[in-house]
């Protein structure tokens, strides 16, 4: 098992990567409609989620 203790750090940071950036591109499709989504639904429920998904992608895949 410690031969794959080396890969632990650069698969966590790919991983943390790919969720996050997912993430946002969700919050992308749900405020903007970017990728084919509804862009300024009446829903105030999914702007708030949007922006939620938005920024906290961002904040996951790149910290600060």
């Amino acid at each position: 098992m410690n031969s794959l203790n080396r890969y632990a750090d650069p698969v966590y940071c790919i991983t943390r990567l790919i969720v996050g950036l997912m993430l946002a591109c969700h919050g992308l499709q749900l405020v903007f409609g970017m990728f084919g989504g509804m862009p300024g639904s009446n829903n105030a429920w999914l702007q708030v989620g949007g922006w939620i998904q938005l920024v906290g992608g961002f904040l996951i895949g790149f910290p600060v």
